[in-house]
């Protein structure tokens, strides 16, 4: 139980890093501020789940095996938190300085357009963009609404996301703050 809590969470994080606002190269373009509903599916267990952007924070709000989870990612301060309102508690997990997270393709990524599909009704172009990570070369597929040019759909290795009802303006500031009354798992073993 405990193993799958974590797959799923890998899961949620994984999502939140693939979606951070990118450099103007990509062949799409986000808002700076944006919510979007997420579904993704990885070895067949599906997580639904709401995405808050306001440039460098995000906020993905997911339900994980039955469990409301909250991810907070603050470039700013360089740091990943992983919310669980049930206990009250949150862990903190540093991110690297000036990386960008994986499986966000870097700046060096050579963009290639695959083609045109139609996916849920709607012409979208698809393109791969190619990129290495410690030398071990990565591919990660985008599907781009041609009428938006949004990303409707991603894929990185078996991880597939769907996005819809994008809603371009800003976002409530709380959904990137800590919220009172938490505590930081693990302090309390200090003790």
């Amino acid at each position: 139980m405990k193993n799958s809590f974590h797959a799923c969470l890998y899961v949620i994080v994984s999502i939140l890093l693939s979606t951070i606002s990118v450099e103007a190269t990509e062949p799409f373009e986000l808002p700076k501020e944006y919510s979007v509903e997420m579904i993704s599916t990885d070895a067949g267990k599906e997580v639904k789940g709401m995405l808050y952007v306001t440039g460098n924070f995000m906020c993905l709000e997911s339900t994980v095996m039955g469990s409301k989870a909250i991810t907070i990612i603050r470039q700013d301060k360089g740091v990943l938190w992983t919310l669980m309102p049930e206990l009250k508690m949150y862990i903190e997990v540093p991110l690297q300085p000036g990386a960008t997270p994986a499986p966000l393709p870097p700046t060096n990524t050579v963009w290639q357009k695959v083609g045109e599909e139609i996916l849920d009704g709607e012409t979208v172009e698809k393109w791969t963009g190619t990129f290495e990570v410690q030398k071990q070369p990565l591919v990660m597929t985008y599907w781009i609404s041609k009428s938006t040019k949004v990303p409707v759909q991603t894929q990185f290795k078996r991880d597939l996301n769907k996005w819809k009802n994008l809603k371009a303006g800003p976002q409530d500031s709380k959904l990137f703050e800590l919220p009172a009354g938490y505590k930081k798992m693990g302090d309390q073993e200090k003790k």
